[in-house]
């Protein structure tokens, strides 16, 4: 199976951490799904700035965002664990 390695805090670039600092924002953590996309800062750009815009105020309900935001925190969190 084919892996993909997260780009750490540590090992980001301005943009990277720049993006990671707005999803942190969000959410309190950095989701894997965006640690994996920071091989290419662009993308990673492009992807939050399109998750803010389908996500934010007024785009979905309240009771349809929450569940995705939980999903998003829940598995950072234990992908954080495995990591260790």
């Amino acid at each position: 199976m084919a892996t993909i390695r997260w780009v750490g805090e540590d090992q980001a670039t301005r943009t990277v951490k720049a993006v990671y600092g707005d999803i942190k924002s969000t959410f309190g953590i950095v989701p894997s799904l965006f640690k994996a996309m920071a091989h290419n800062p662009e993308y990673l750009q492009a992807a939050w700035q399109k998750f803010k815009v389908g996500m934010g105020p007024g785009q979905l309900d309240l009771p349809t965002v929450e569940p995705v935001h939980r999903m998003l925190r829940r598995g950072a969190t234990v992908h954080a664990r495995l990591e260790e």
